[in-house]
């Protein structure tokens, strides 16, 4: 049997690698002997894959590729790339639609899955439907929708070379960004495609919210561990990343002090991702994600507090104590200086704390 992939995001094209994306068909050609398909509900491609939220096209989209694949033979094989079962049963009882021969749309599918899992919700089955819709357009094809390492593996990236003070553009931004300019460059660009998608994220998570605020019992459960949970992630890593490039656009200005409270604010957001995710787990899923090592969202955050120590070194002072004495003394105290510390340094989070006190 001749199979044939998808490029990671439930198109029948070859898959993007780097900066190289021919997206030649890897569609199943007619009458060619048997043929098959191997196809991801899930992906992980160090770009903007999704690993644990569901896939960013609709169930639409995967129907008419999918039809396509039939029409062209493409029926003797299918294997299924699910990454982790649990966030992508959605997408999952879709596919198995397919290949058991019916047809599927949005509507159809939303209501049957939340009759399967969630009591037959109308509200649930709208929050399934609106969830491809809130997803970041990064391409302009109709399949260039981001999960969630968007967020986080950029963010990395870009950390990467702050805290080596390194303002050289980075190629491991080049397929998204380009290589002109700077890092700074970079970022500003990496910014503008998710702050013009920022407000569907922002939407939706309020939608989520504001369905499960409705349910009750081990539907509201199911629902704030599965569905409610993949909205946060996605609505508290956007936002973060948003953060993040504020920082980065404040240290290029050399506002030392914004920079290094919008680095720790991004931190939190990250963190907060990570919370929710870690207080899902009950059960027989206690654990299921402590191994997140893919989107890595903790990691994101300790890249953001390490770029928070880089920026502090450019804007505090060799003693470490300029900023404390700024934020944390007296204003009558503030101008009288020993030769010694008095007191014990103050952290990174220590003093982010102690400006966020002031209002900064």
């Amino acid at each position: 049997i001749k199979v044939q992939a998808d490029n990671g995001y439930a198109k029948m094209v070859t898959r993007r690698r780097d900066n190289h994306n021919p997206r030649v068909s890897a569609m199943p050609v007619k009458y060619v002997g048997c043929q098959g398909i191997y196809y991801h509900v899930s992906f992980y491609d160090l770009q903007a894959a999704n690993h644990i939220t569901m896939l960013p096209n609709s169930v639409n989209f995967v129907n008419n590729e999918l039809n396509e694949v039939l029409s062209n033979d493409g029926n003797d094989f299918w294997v299924i790339n699910c990454s982790n079962v649990k966030p992508h049963a959605y997408y999952l009882d879709a596919v198995r639609k397919k290949w058991m021969g019916r047809e599927i749309d949005n509507e159809s599918h939303s209501k049957e899955f939340s009759a399967d899992y969630y009591g037959g919700e109308s509200d649930v089955a709208k929050s399934l439907v609106e969830y491809a819709n809130s997803t970041i357009a990064f391409g302009d094809h109709d399949d260039e929708h981001a999960g969630e390492q968007f967020y986080n593996e950029n963010v990395r990236i870009i950390a990467n070379n702050i805290v080596r003070c390194d303002s050289n553009p980075t190629d491991k931004l080049n397929w998204i960004v380009g290589m002109d300019g700077t890092i700074y460059d970079q970022t500003r660009k990496l910014m503008v495609i998710v702050e013009k998608d920022i407000e569907k994220i922002n939407k939706y998570y309020d939608l989520c919210k504001n369905v499960s605020a409705k349910l009750t019992g081990d539907t509201k459960k199911l629902y704030d561990e599965t569905i409610l949970l993949q909205s946060a992630i996605h609505y508290y890593c956007a936002n973060g990343m948003i953060t993040y490039g504020k920082a980065i656009a404040e240290l290029e200005k050399q506002d030392y002090k914004k920079a290094f409270v919008l680095a720790g604010d991004s931190a939190l957001l990250f963190d907060e991702a990570q919370n929710i995710m870690r207080g899902s787990e009950n059960g027989v899923w206690e654990g299921f994600y402590f191994n997140d090592c893919f989107a890595d969202i903790k990691h994101t955050a300790y890249m953001a507090r390490k770029t928070m120590g880089t920026i502090r070194e450019f804007g505090d002072n060799a003693r470490h104590d300029k900023w404390y004495r700024e934020f944390v003394y007296s204003p009558e105290d503030r101008n009288v200086m020993l030769l010694l510390v008095t007191d014990n340094h103050m952290t990174d989070e220590e003093i982010y704390k102690a400006m966020k006190e002031t209002g900064i």
